[in-house]
């Protein structure tokens, strides 16, 4: 079962928030559209009102989400102690396991 793409608005809202490496199926809405799509683009006033928006996400996106974090394919333990060759291999396992087996994924999406 395939996960719902993202409208535009939330497509954007994601790319800019990190989210989007959590989808397999996230393709960046300006890496579709031409320059003359971007030319027609239209954004509403700027104000400082903030607006309420709610997230849906199906139960079975987070389930295929958590399997692919527990299916991660790990690579070699990095050959330095800092982070000259990116993020340590140990932290990103932290991460992984965190958003897989303690984040609250509901509390996000239903502002409960």
């Amino acid at each position: 079962m395939s996960a719902e793409p993202l409208p535009p608005p939330l497509r954007a809202a994601a790319a800019s928030s990190g989210v989007a490496i959590l989808s397999a199926e996230f393709v960046p809405e300006t890496a579709r559209a031409s320059t003359d799509k971007v030319a027609e683009l239209v954004l509403p006033q700027a104000t400082k009102a903030v607006t309420p928006f709610e997230v849906r996400v199906p139960e079975a996106a987070l389930d295929d989400l958590k399997r692919r974090l527990a299916k991660t394919r790990w690579p070699e333990r990095e050959t330095v102690g800092d982070w000259s060759q990116g993020v340590p291999l140990q932290k990103a396992q932290a991460l992984v396991a965190y958003w897989r087996d303690n984040y609250d994924w509901r509390l996000t999406t239903h502002g409960r």
